[in-house]
């Protein structure tokens, strides 16, 4: 996380906004995977099967499906997708607040998100 911090400062805006996009419940396990693949996620480790056979998939999708479904019969899976837009002043844009007015940085919401109750692998400090 502080490498993003960092490329955020090295960005000299002068009007950042920060969102934040929860997506929770799928009527799959597939578009589940395919949501996940479309986030860059599809293969995230380092240490991975080459093959997995479609009987794995079909044999995950109907546990998966039986374990974590809601009344409304979708898969809970919640994914936290966070935006940052940075802004270069131009004369027709919207004019930022005086530097330093803010009363909450960046640095500490990023940091919060990245340990708090959002990502609950990771203990909140």
């Amino acid at each position: 996380m502080a490498v993003d911090i960092m490329v955020v400062d090295m960005m000299a805006v002068d009007m950042m906004a920060v969102d934040m996009m929860a997506v929770d419940r799928y009527p799959d396990m597939f578009t589940m995977m395919e949501h996940l693949r479309g986030m860059g996620e599809a293969n995230a480790t380092h240490i991975r099967q080459i093959y997995t056979s479609p009987q794995t998939f079909l044999s995950a999708a109907a546990t998966y499906q039986e374990l974590y479904t809601d009344e409304d019969d979708l898969l809970e899976a919640t994914f936290h997708v966070i935006y940052l837009i940075g802004w270069k002043p131009h004369q027709s844009q919207q004019q930022p607040d005086t530097r330093g007015s803010a009363t909450t940085r960046l640095t500490s919401t990023l940091e919060e998100l990245a340990t708090g109750p959002l990502n609950p692998q990771k203990p909140s400090n």
